[in-house]
C-alpha cells in the first residue's frame, strides 16, 4: 500500500478522544460548514502563537477554506473530537513522502490545554503506530517558546533531534519494529 494511503487510513480512539481523517468527517455540505466554523473558532491567536504564519489570522469561512485546502494538500489532516460531545477540539497533521520519516503537527483548543488531552492524543497515536507498523521515525518541530508542547513530546517518549534551527527545536520518536 502507498505510504500516504496508509496514513490516510489512520483513525483511533482513546478514553476521551476520537481521531478521524478529515475526508471521513466532511461527508456533507453541512459537515463541511461545521468544520470550517470550527477552524475559525480554534485558530485563535493564543492557539496559533508559535505556529507557522499560515495558521494565523484565520477569521472568515473563506480563509478557513483556504487553510483547509492547504493543510489537506500538504499533509494527512485529522480531526480530534471529544468523545462525550463529538465536538472537534483540535487537529492532527501527518506528512511525509516515505515510510522512514513522518512529520507530526497538532493543535488543541486552549480550553483543553493542561488537562491531559495532548498526552492522550499523542499516546494514542504512538500506540496506533506501534500496532500498525508503517513508519520508522516520527518528527515534530516545536517553537523554542512553546515549552508546554516540548514537555508533552518528551513526556510521551520523543527525544531532541540534533538539528540546529534558531527558533525551532526538533524532536523525534524512533520506532523499533522488530
Amino acid at each position: 500500500m502507498h505510504h500516504q494511503e496508509q496514513l490516510a487510513e489512520l483513525s483511533y480512539k482513546t478514553s476521551r478522544l476520537m481521531i478521524e481523517h478529515i475526508d471521513s468527517v466532511i461527508v456533507t455540505e453541512q459537515a463541511s460548514q461545521v468544520v470550517l466554523n470550527k477552524i475559525v473558532a480554534l485558530l485563535t491567536p493564543q492557539v496559533t502563537q508559535g505556529l507557522p504564519p499560515y495558521f494565523h489570522d484565520i477569521e472568515t469561512l473563506k480563509e478557513a477554506e483556504i487553510w483547509l485546502k492547504k493543510m489537506s494538500n500538504e499533509s494527512q489532516l485529522f480531526t480530534v473530537s471529544a468523545k462525550n460531545t463529538n465536538d472537534i477540539i483540535g487537529f492532527l497533521f501527518l506528512s511525509g513522502s516515505d515510510n522512514k520519516e513522518v512529520h507530526l503537527g497538532y493543535l488543541l483548543s486552549d480550553e483543553y490545554w493542561h488537562k491531559g488531552y495532548g498526552s492522550e492524543l499523542l499516546g494514542g497515536l504512538l500506540d496506533y503506530l506501534h500496532e500498525h507498523p508503517s513508519i520508522e521515525r516520527l518528527v515534530g518541530g516545536v517553537d523554542k517558546d512553546n515549552i508546554a508542547s516540548a514537555k508533552l513530546l518528551e513526556k510521551v517518549g520523543f527525544t531532541t533531534k540534533e538539528e540546529k534551527h534558531p527558533m525551532v527545536v526538533f524532536y523525534e520518536y524512533i520506532f523499533n519494529h522488530t
